[in-house]
């Protein structure tokens, strides 16, 4: 492999994380401002598909595949009135955020997904949002 192409593979690969770092913070901001403290089962809407999205392509992004549930259940208590949800809890999310079209529809037998059409529309519309 010559310079050029490492140096090519190394821009891309800052320009992946610094993405992720803008999604990230994005989904902090909408969790923060989102979700209301209450005794009833919430209303989940598109924010809350739309944070679930970005968590989920932020953990890909950074190299996690197998588990990725569990690991988005462990950074989702804020969408949960504070406690974290069960994995299959978060799966449902997950698959709401697929059928909302935050979320690109899996292959089967293999980890990962893409960008929904309309998450970047969200992001678009919602622009001082925090995602963390």
């Amino acid at each position: 492999m010559n310079s050029e192409s490492k140096a090519h593979l190394l821009a891309s690969a800052t320009e992946r994380l610094e993405e992720a770092a803008d999604l990230a913070a994005m989904a902090q901001r909408v969790a923060h401002t989102t979700m209301k403290k209450s005794t009833k089962r919430p209303r989940r809407g598109d924010d809350h598909y739309a944070v679930v999205a970005i968590r989920y392509l932020v953990l890909q992004a950074d190299g996690v595949g197998r588990g990725i549930i569990g690991r988005i259940a462990d950074r989702c208590a804020d969408l949960n009135n504070g406690e974290r949800p069960t994995d299959a809890m978060t799966k449902s999310w997950v698959e709401g955020a697929t059928r909302e079209g935050f979320l690109g529809r899996g292959t089967p037998g293999r980890a990962g997904r893409a960008r929904g059409a309309r998450l970047d529309e969200w992001i678009k519309m919602s622009p001082d949002t925090e995602v963390d």
